[in-house]
């Protein structure tokens, strides 16, 4: 769940596929950086949080998904408001795209809070396994992104220092391990 929190983690953004505009890389990396330190802690935050609740009731994990819903959000934001160069718009669009599964996730599955009367009940629901199967599938995430990376420091035209920055700070965002990325 950490993975998805600071993955933030589902959305459908039209700047994403957009791209080609006026950032830098260098800029890019440098506002990635900063979501990463900001909204990182943010939801890193809400996460240690609900975890230190001892027997959490389903109005606990409601106001955590509440909480996590928040933070996505401003995540978001962030992203409509970024204007990625057309290089990265790829790895861009791979980190929107975990986003949006992680939102509807997160949306889904406080909708079916809604209707039931207890965490246990919840957790029988399709949403509950929707979100759990969304937040454990951040390795494939992990991969998805080193591997447009790759590609980009394999291209010809794309050989610049950004990109060993980039790398740290998209591994950083999708909460990656050395393993996954190696």
């Amino acid at each position: 769940m950490k993975r998805a929190l600071l993955a933030g983690a589902g959305l459908t953004i039209v700047l994403a596929a957009c791209g080609g505009g006026s950032m830098s890389e260098t800029e890019y990396v440098e506002a990635l950086n900063d979501l990463v330190v900001n909204a990182g802690s943010d939801l890193e935050g809400v996460l240690v949080a609900y975890q230190q609740i001892e027997d959490p009731t389903l109005d606990d994990f409601v106001a955590f998904v509440d909480r996590q819903l928040a933070a996505e959000y401003e995540v978001r934001e962030f992203f409509d408001e970024l204007d990625p160069p057309a290089s990265i718009v790829e790895v861009n669009q791979v980190m929107v795209d975990a986003l949006a599964r992680i939102l509807a996730a997160a949306e889904g599955v406080a909708e079916a809070a809604e209707t039931v009367d207890s965490l246990e009940a919840l957790e029988q629901t399709p949403a509950f396994a929707t979100y759990e199967t969304v937040n454990a599938d951040a390795d494939s995430m992990c991969l998805d992104v080193q591997a447009r990376i790759n590609t980009l420091s394999e291209g010809l035209v794309i050989d610049d220092p950004w990109i060993p920055d980039l790398r740290l700070t998209v591994e950083a965002f999708l909460d990656c391990t050395e393993a996954q990325t190696d």
